[in-house]
């Protein structure tokens, strides 16, 4: 019997800990004649929620939502760890 699990398991954490809207909760300042960052990559479309919580934690000093997320992370992934390990134990009886 073929395990699909692997698959599975690497598109919960594509989705989970990839899709993250940071842009929303950053201040959108300009200095000068520079105009507001108009790229994707440049405004955190394609930011992670590991970066995520270390701005919030440490630039913006956002102590509290930057362990939050960061526990987050932990969680999910203690949760997708069990999930695999039992199926990998189911699978091989």
């Amino acid at each position: 019997m073929r395990s699909y699990l692997t698959p599975l398991v690497l598109i919960i954490a594509a989705i989970a800990f990839g899709c993250a809207d940071p842009a929303a909760n950053k201040p959108k300042a300009t200095v000068g004649n520079a105009q507001p960052e108009s790229n994707s990559a440049k405004s955190g479309a394609t930011e992670t929620l590991a970066i995520l919580s270390y701005e919030q934690g440490f630039k913006y000093y956002n102590l509290g939502t930057g362990s939050t997320i960061a526990v987050l992370m932990v969680i999910v992934s203690a949760v997708l760890v069990a999930a695999y390990f039992s199926l990998l134990r189911r699978e091989a009886t």
